[in-house]
């Protein structure tokens, strides 16, 4: 049996590709005989899409334009709709960025090298602005951070100063200058070098340990700085003995620990 040719009632000719195609790639027109426009819908995009890139600077000038003088009802519009349709927005842009992440982060490296500057000035004043937001933020992130950690930094940190007293005490005298606005440091190296430059002996009552205290020639609350030129290796009874005096047990009179600075 021969099949029926297409008549009028199942669509026409376009006057622009002149094939013969059904109504449902037409637009839809009410003055039009069949309801349907002349010209077919692949060849209308085609048609509009070669104006605009004809006048491509004009549509975007236009379209600056018209978004400045409708600003504020565009963010309106905007904020209605996004707080109408918050999570489903949120679903589908988090589906889009992970079906194309890698696009996506090439995107944001290329803007982030191109605008570098700039991202840079703009996060430095916002975070100026809201200093002391981030500032109550950040003390309130490390609390939780440290109370879900308590037990085991404070088991680490016991471990850490038993394996180094050395630097755990000169990181408290260190602290101790700064609050007394004394200046001054030394490390833990630095302290090592000069209990072992003294045979690691009291230079009071000579007794040799490895537990020597650090004790300044003239006392920090006296005004004393915390350099190793005003360190002296004591044991634990001549530095309490010694109190706040300003004696000097050292025979060089600090000339090795005036080398270490």
């Amino acid at each position: 049996m021969d099949s029926v040719p297409p008549t009028f009632a199942d669509g026409k000719q376009c006057i622009t590709c002149q094939h013969w195609k059904s109504f449902d790639q037409y637009c839809k027109r009410k003055g039009s005989p069949d309801g349907h426009r002349n010209e077919c819908k692949a060849c209308r995009k085609a048609r509009g899409s070669a104006y605009y890139q004809a006048n491509k600077e004009k549509y975007k000038e236009y379209g600056h334009y018209y978004h400045r003088e409708h600003q504020e009802a565009h963010q309106k519009t905007a904020q209605e709709y996004y707080a109408a349709n918050t999570e489903a927005i949120k679903a589908k842009v988090k589906k889009y960025w992970w079906e194309n992440r890698d696009t996506q982060r090439a995107k944001q490296k290329q803007y982030y090298e191109k605008n570098k500057e700039t991202l840079l000035a703009k996060a430095k004043r916002y975070h100026e602005s809201r200093k002391d937001y981030f500032r109550d933020y950040k003390r309130q992130w490390h609390r939780k951070a440290y109370a879900r950690r308590s037990k085991d930094l404070n088991q680490r940190s016991r471990e850490w100063h038993k394996q180094n007293p050395a630097r755990a005490r000169a990181m408290a005298n260190n602290r101790k200058a700064r609050k007394l606005n004394n200046g001054g440091k030394y490390t833990g190296a630095q302290w090592l070098a000069i209990c072992a430059h003294y045979g690691n002996c009291c230079l009071c009552c000579g007794v040799v340990s490895e537990k020597l205290t650090v004790d300044h020639v003239l006392p920090v609350i006296h005004g004393g700085t915390n350099n190793p030129d005003n360190l002296q290796p004591l044991c634990r009874s001549c530095n309490l003995r010694k109190h706040t005096k300003d004696t000097d047990y050292r025979p060089d009179k600090g000339a090795f620990c005036r080398a270490l600075m």
